[in-house]
């Protein structure tokens, strides 16, 4: 699973949320308002008479992610539409307002989370006024460019590529994450013992860094297994009519036990698959593409 930055808000209410059993949509929501952060939202929000805040996620200009409510419950941001989205309001006001690259690009990075932790893809993404009456989230908010989410940047293997280093960052971090020897990038920048660099110094980077990104590998999944994957699984298991062992939907708890497993085994005999019980590729692939 890729992982980004949430900060962390520890709003307070007094009552149980519903969780909620399957997502098949993300909704996009500007805030109305030039300067408010989640813990504002929260307010307004109870102060309508809601229990918290309506939605999952506020993404400030700054570029912060702020947790709204609890990812896993049902949202309150687009009524008809709550019980199976994700709701993401984005600081300011887009009728009047552009938006911040730095908002742009922290938005695309949160859509790209999703995408991978709910089986998505921007087909799945929604406007609140795609599906309400209203002109949220504004006539300048760029829906096109965040639903594209982030790809991950290939260096040309023909030219010397430039780097600008960060914040706690040193020439192994670096070379790690460009999969290139930090000894290599040193040499072509003249960089001697002690080898210190310096945040915002511009780095040359070999031709060799990252000609080929291996893909995001596939959790697989079997009896015992546990974790917010297993909870997609139940979810689109559920969505598709597969039921446990005990003829019920499955409960959504995350735990890879005996009915989920009984499940996923039906879906796979049913459609020609290795009834192995195991969540891997080709029960991806199968489930992926009955989802769409």
């Amino acid at each position: 699973m890729m992982s980004i930055s949430i900060k962390e808000t520890d709003l307070k209410f007094n009552t149980n949320l519903s969780k909620r059993n399957i997502t098949r949509k993300i909704v996009l929501h500007h805030a109305d308002a030039s300067n408010c952060d989640a813990a504002t939202i929260h307010k307004w929000h109870i102060a309508r008479g809601w229990a918290v805040i309506g939605y999952h996620f506020v993404v400030r200009k700054n570029g912060t992610i702020e947790r709204g409510r609890p990812i896993d419950v049902i949202g309150a941001h687009c009524t008809g539409n709550n019980a199976d989205s994700v709701g993401i309001c984005f600081e300011g006001n887009f009728e009047t307002e552009k938006m911040t690259d730095k908002q742009i690009k922290s938005g695309q990075e949160l859509m790209s989370y999703l995408y991978k932790t709910y089986g998505l893809n921007k087909s799945y993404v929604k406007r609140h006024k795609d599906l309400m009456a209203t002109s949220c989230p504004g006539k300048n908010f760029p829906f096109n460019e965040i639903i594209k989410g982030v790809t991950a940047t290939v260096l040309s293997s023909t030219t010397n590529q430039s780097y600008t280093v960060k914040s706690g960052e040193t020439l192994s971090k670096i070379g790690n994450s460009l999969n290139v020897k930090w000894e290599d990038i040193a040499s072509l920048n003249g960089i001697k013992p002690p080898y210190t660099i310096k945040v915002g110094q511009e780095l040359k980077i070999p031709n060799t860094a990252k000609k080929d990104i291996p893909p995001i590998a596939l959790p697989t999944l079997k009896l015992g297994s546990y974790g917010i994957e297993v909870g997609k699984l139940q979810e689109d298991l559920n969505y598709l009519g597969f039921k446990g062992a005990d003829g019920k939907k499955l409960t959504v708890d995350r735990d890879m036990g005996n009915n989920t497993v009984y499940a996923l085994r039906s879906m796979q005999i049913k459609y020609n698959l290795v009834a192995d019980s195991i969540y891997g590729q080709k029960s991806y692939e199968k489930m992926k593409s009955l989802l769409v």
